[in-house]
């Protein structure tokens, strides 16, 4: 039987093969066409070889997406005397480097320095690959036999709404019901806090539309333009000062109404412009239904247009509802609780969060699970790293509690 200790020591060995490994990765690029890529295809294949070169069995499951072909997911899985499965799960996809000459590097040629990887894709999610394929590979290598099978899961399409990722694969039943699920793919600098519940997402699309005449002559038409940056404001206001209610629960206590995207059809500087199109992103807390507020804002529009004599309308282009919390009684939170401990010396406390990973999609279908990792909080930004020490800490924190659930009787 290995001790806590030996098992962060080799954890801790690992670190130089784990940043190989990280650099070797990001120089793939895996961003799926909504960030102007052509998938995770030749990275999967990277991964898959890298596992095998491990002894470690692979089942890769490619999802159709007729704009590529297939998406790839990878599944390695270490069998136990019991079938049920404690999984770690991390996405293989990125998003765009962006303007590329806000990088002080190439963000597909990473750079190792003062302790860090930089790199696009490095901290979301590459970290959470290389400390979860790493703690598959130290456990696997262990002499003992695990009492319950233990694995990874290396999905696609995470930043898009994982459509051809992790929502096929339960949907395929890939997990078994009593399997449970760690998602290394939320955490802060400190690893202080275990994420166990999301809010609810929320895309409307805000319209008016105006009359399109010769900007010289704008008393001749109505400006699309200007009425509709009015209603936005107007309606950002009375979301917000309607679904006013805060939960201390989550990190940022409140449901938010963020317009984040306008798309104008008429490009035109000369033109008054006919339609106004701007994108809603609401983050809805639990205390809410999504069709209220969904009716809220139609029954705002509609008011809002009588008003001012306008033609102002929203329209609902996406819902993910939030899923049930994941327990915080169980025996899988209270051992990852204490490897967090352990390994870094902090007493973490569950949350929720605003933001969307592959847990929601786990405890939608009745699925516990658990997202933690320690990050800088660098996802999506020009100069984006990972820290060295962040890698190996959450790699020993998995180790750790993977072998204190499937490999020691409860």
């Amino acid at each position: 039987m290995q001790s806590k200790k030996e098992l962060i020591e080799t954890a801790q060995n690992c670190q130089k093969q784990m940043v190989d490994e990280l650099t070797a990765m990001l120089r793939i690029p895996a961003m799926g066409p909504e960030n102007g890529g052509d998938g995770e295809g030749r990275r999967a294949d990277h991964l898959e070889n890298l596992l095998k070169s491990w002894n470690l069995p692979v089942e890769r499951i490619e999802i159709e997406d007729e704009r590529l072909g297939t998406r790839p997911n990878l599944l390695s899985r270490i069998k136990g005397k019991e079938e049920r499965t404690i999984w770690l799960v991390a996405h293989m996809d990125t998003v765009s480097p962006g303007n590329l000459n806000s990088w002080d590097s190439d963000p597909f040629e990473p750079v190792v320095k003062d302790g860090k990887v930089y790199g696009r894709g490095s901290e979301d999610n590459g970290q959470s690959v290389i400390s979860s394929i790493f703690a598959l590979k130290i456990l696997s290598e262990l002499e003992e036999a695990p009492e319950q099978s233990y694995g990874v899961v290396l999905v696609a399409d995470e930043e898009a709404g994982s459509l051809y990722g992790i929502r096929p694969l339960i949907e395929q039943g890939c997990f078994r019901k009593e399997d449970v699920f760690f998602v290394p793919d939320f955490g802060e600098a400190t690893g202080s806090s275990i994420e166990i519940m999301e809010k609810s997402i929320i895309w409307l699309k805000a319209s008016v539309k105006g009359k399109q005449v010769h900007a010289s002559v704008p008393n001749r038409g109505t400006n699309a333009l200007v009425e509709g940056s009015k209603f936005i404001l107007a309606l950002r206001d009375a979301l917000y000062a309607h679904f006013n209610l805060s939960n201390s629960a989550y990190n940022y206590e409140i449901s938010t109404f963020e317009p984040t995207k306008r798309e104008n059809e008429e490009g035109s500087i000369n033109i008054i412009p006919e339609v106004e199109n701007v994108f809603f992103d609401i983050r809805l807390l639990p205390e809410y239904s999504i069709e209220e507020c969904v009716s809220f804002a139609e029954e705002f529009a509609a008011e809002y247009s009588k008003k001012n004599n306008i033609n102002a309308a929203v329209e609902n282009v996406r819902v993910d509802p939030a899923g049930p919390p994941s327990t915080t009684e169980s025996r899988e939170f209270s051992v990852l609780k204490d490897s967090i401990r352990e390994v870094i010396n902090v007493d973490a406390k569950a949350i929720g969060i605003g933001g969307q990973t592959c847990a929601n999609w786990f405890r939608k279908a009745g699925y516990s699970a658990y997202a933690w990792q320690t990050v800088e909080g660098l996802a999506h930004q020009t100069n984006e790293y990972s820290k060295i020490e962040n890698i190996v800490n959450d790699s020993a924190v998995f180790v750790l509690t993977i072998y204190e659930l499937c490999f020691r009787a409860a």
